[in-house]
């Protein structure tokens, strides 16, 4: 459950079109990178037993990083989302959750 919260976070963070769709169904006015966050911080829940036991170590530590890296832009990121789309920091933080996709996916793979 824990997994699937995260990977679906992740997508919403990672895909320009699920980003698009947030903003058609929310509200035009929506702070999109601080909604994605406080969805990022649901989700996200290391001090819990049951979210840690669905996540290898190395999965833990990526998702730490990544939230810190988070936090890190979204104060510096702009309100208007035609401007947030051409944003890097933005554009970066995107990549990232990607990445995390990924690696995410590669897991369980193996």
């Amino acid at each position: 459950m824990h997994r699937e919260n995260v990977i679906f976070v992740l997508q919403k963070i990672a895909l320009r079109s699920e980003q698009i769709d947030l903003y058609k169904e929310r509200d035009e006015l929506i702070d999109l990178p601080g909604y994605l966050l406080n969805k990022w911080e649901d989700s996200y829940r290391p001090e819990k037993q049951r979210f840690t036991n669905e996540f290898t170590e190395d999965e833990l530590k990526q998702m730490n990083c990544f939230t810190d890296f988070f936090l890190n832009r979204v104060g510096n990121l702009p309100n208007e989302f035609s401007e947030l789309l051409k944003d890097p920091y933005w554009s970066t933080v995107c990549e990232y959750a990607g990445e995390l996709l990924q690696d995410f996916e590669r897991n369980e793979n193996i």
